[in-house]
């Protein structure tokens, strides 16, 4: 079986559930960006909480569901490569683009290609705010994209959330690793690394609310994370955890 058609089967049986969770809860829900283009194991898979508006409910097809965010192409103004994200969208999406490499302008034959990055929720469910998701949300939402990581198979994954593990770790049965890297003495903010079914994952804060950690830090540690996995080889986490820790002790304030 393919992966399209996998991703098929899996939007079968998510719309399924979701369509009438979305009725019941008066939610809307949907993707962020599309699912219909994948055709081979992406690279990275950025994962929010959920996609954070305040929309009616839903009755989508499977194939809607993969088409994702209607919106998803408005998030720059321009196709061409170098292209600023656009001022509606700076909040969430620029400002986690510039924690994955350290600028809003757009790469195309990297992070802003459809097929290599994938940015997802996890849940589909749109609130105003994250702590409007209710249990039922949490529930349904969370394993349904675990089974979305495990056909993606992504080289690594990037959780815009400091709640990611633990509802990894509560609402989906799959193994996780974790291990803390910093903390932000005055936010208490975290930022972790582990694995999620055995794949490098990295968790920071989300990206439209207060870091904590100054802006320039957070691409520093993504890029540092990248340890994890070299030339296709996985690397221990607590090796890469004190390699990470170590490089970060020989910074100093002068």
């Amino acid at each position: 079986m393919t992966i399209q058609e996998s991703l098929k089967n899996w939007a079968k049986d998510a719309v399924d559930v979701f369509n009438p969770l979305s009725q019941t809860t008066s939610t809307q829900f949907y993707l962020q960006s599309p699912l219909d283009q994948i055709t081979a194991p992406v690279d990275t898979l950025v994962l929010g909480i959920n996609p954070g508006s305040n929309g009616e409910r839903s009755i989508l097809s499977p194939e809607q569901f993969l088409e994702g965010n209607k919106n998803w192409e408005e998030r720059f103004p321009s196709t061409e490569e170098g292209t600023h994200v656009s001022p509606k969208w700076a909040k969430y999406f620029g400002n986690g683009h510039f924690m994955l490499c350290g600028d809003q302008d757009r790469h195309n034959n990297s992070i802003d290609d459809n097929k290599k990055t994938v940015w997802s929720n996890l849940t589909p469910f749109a609130t105003p705010e994250a702590s409007k998701l209710s249990k039922d949300h949490l529930i349904n939402g969370v394993p349904v994209t675990v089974e979305l990581i495990q056909i993606l198979n992504p080289k690594r994954i990037i959780l815009l959330t400091t709640e990611g593990f633990d509802y990894i770790e509560k609402y989906a049965n799959t193994n996780i690793e974790r291990r803390p890297l910093v903390k932000d003495v005055t936010t208490n903010k975290i930022i972790e690394i582990g694995t999620i079914a055995g794949i490098p994952t990295i968790q920071l804060p989300h990206p439209s609310g207060n870091w904590g950690f100054p802006k320039h830090f957070l691409p520093m540690i993504v890029q540092l994370h990248k340890l994890h996995a070299v030339d296709d080889e996985i690397k221990p986490i607590e090796e890469v955890a004190t390699k990470i820790k170590n490089q970060l002790r020989r910074i100093a304030v002068i």
